[in-house]
């Protein structure tokens, strides 16, 4: 069929057929494009395509297989802000994704509602990334004052009526699932901090600070770069009531407490007596009067027949009940006290404070 239509320059065609053709390099030069609504489009600069309008913020916008839906590039929707979004006039709403580079996984998600999360995705596959599927990078920061954070998360929640909301400003949910083959000696690391102290200011360097009061500056809990934890007064620790909580996990490992310096665990007790009870009884010795008026030493002396002193006798014999009655009492509060001394150690040894 015979071209019908108009060539210019062998350029530009306008054909009856097929329309507007570009047949080769259209140089604009240095006028502009002009559409009805006084918008330009023009080389701007070497290598870039402009959009504008004197002064005025402009929208561009290419649009989806629907003319009632499109991706919009707006300057006019925030002043001095551009905006980027998917939008619809009639139409269907879109999400807005961006995705790593020649390939189909999403790197971000932008839903269509503020109700629905952000998504950020690394790329699936089997090689690892050391690096992190995202990675936050800042530049060296060289201010001599002030605080410099690297990443804040804000989540306010401010219910106005009665409420059984439940607030994670940050939560960090993951699947470890080694099922699919023989587990290896892997691990995992849900929260990993990992500083590079080259060289340190002489402040206090935390790991990890928790703070929290109306204002969110009291402090709960922090450990240091060095390790020294410090939990806020009346900060108190909670075990299960199942099957406990161990501190310190073997016998050489050492302990100490009130600033004590730490030891392993001391050595065992030889307990040869070893009946044990908690009841620790009332003294059943009491103390003697002595009106002897005798010498006391470290021996009983023999008696003699008692012919001459028998009127004494009685009084001697009575003197000796009274020692021997003392000394069975002692014998029963002695045994009394070893078998507590045996109660407190067989507990100190089952909270393994003691060999």
């Amino acid at each position: 069929m015979a071209f019908q239509g108009v060539r210019i320059n062998g350029v530009l065609e306008i054909n009856a057929f097929s329309g507007l053709t570009l047949t080769d390099t259209l140089v604009m030069g240095a006028n502009p494009i002009q559409f009805t609504d006084a918008t330009l489009v023009y080389d701007g600069a070497a290598n870039i395509l402009a959009q504008k309008n004197g002064t005025n913020a402009q929208i561009l916008r290419v649009y989806n297989t629907s003319p009632t839906e499109w991706l919009e590039l707006n300057w006019q929707a925030t002043a001095n802000s551009a905006v980027i979004r998917t939008a619809m006039s009639g139409g269907t709403a879109r999400a807005l994704l961006i995705r790593y580079g020649n390939n189909t996984n999403n790197a971000i998600n932008i839903p269509i509602a503020t109700s629905s999360p952000i998504s950020m995705a690394g790329a699936a596959g089997s090689a690892v990334n050391a690096t992190g599927n995202v990675d936050i990078l800042a530049a060296v920061k060289t201010a001599t004052s002030g605080t410099d954070i690297g990443l804040r998360i804000q989540q306010n929640l401010g219910p106005t009526a009665t409420s059984t909301m439940v607030g994670y400003p940050l939560s960090i949910v993951g699947t470890v699932n080694y099922s699919n083959v023989t587990p290896g000696a892997g691990s995992y690391e849900a929260i990993r901090v990992a500083i590079t102290e080259t060289a340190l200011p002489t402040g206090t360097n935390y790991l990890i600070r928790l703070l929290a009061g109306v204002a969110g500056t009291t402090e709960k809990f922090s450990v240091t770069n060095a390790g020294l934890t410090t939990w806020a007064d009346a900060a108190d620790l909670v075990f299960g009531s199942t099957t406990g909580t161990k501190i310190a996990t073997a016998t050489t490992q050492k302990l100490g407490f009130f600033n004590a310096t730490p030891i392993v665990q001391p050595s065992a007790y030889t307990q040869t007596y070893a009946t044990a009870d908690k009841i620790h009884a009332n003294l059943t010795s009491a103390t003697l009067t002595d009106n002897t008026t005798g010498t006391a030493n470290t021996t009983l002396e023999a008696l003699t027949s008692g012919t001459v002193y028998a009127t004494d006798v009685g009084a001697i014999r009575n003197n000796f009940a009274d020692l021997a009655a003392s000394n069975n009492a002692i014998i029963v509060d002695l045994t009394d006290l070893k078998q507590l001394v045996n109660s407190v150690i067989d507990d100190l040894q089952v909270l393994g404070l003691a060999g």
